[in-house]
């Protein structure tokens, strides 16, 4: 993941044809960016999706689910269980 992040969010818009801005912004919360990384990491080793015989996206070699890194950001903010701890 060498690319700024509006770079790598303008060719997976372009991937799959999906309607883009012409000016990309970057998301307040990083937790959308670590869905976009986990995201990202579902795809083959050549940078594409991956189908099977049937047209289902499947997961590629490198594929990490985000909702770990997801808790782990918001332990470290001092958020447990929805809500921010009192200090």
């Amino acid at each position: 993941m060498t690319k700024p992040f509006a770079q790598r969010i303008a060719a997976m818009n372009a991937m799959y044809q999906l309607p883009a801005h012409s000016q990309p912004s970057l998301p307040a919360n990083v937790v959308d960016r670590l869905i976009m990384d986990s995201n990202e990491s579902k795809l083959g080793a050549d940078g594409k999706p991956i189908y099977d015989a049937n047209g289902k996206f499947l997961k590629g070699p490198n594929y990490w689910r985000p909702e770990p890194r997801i808790k782990a950001l918001l332990e470290q903010r001092g958020v447990r269980g929805g809500m921010r701890a009192e200090g």
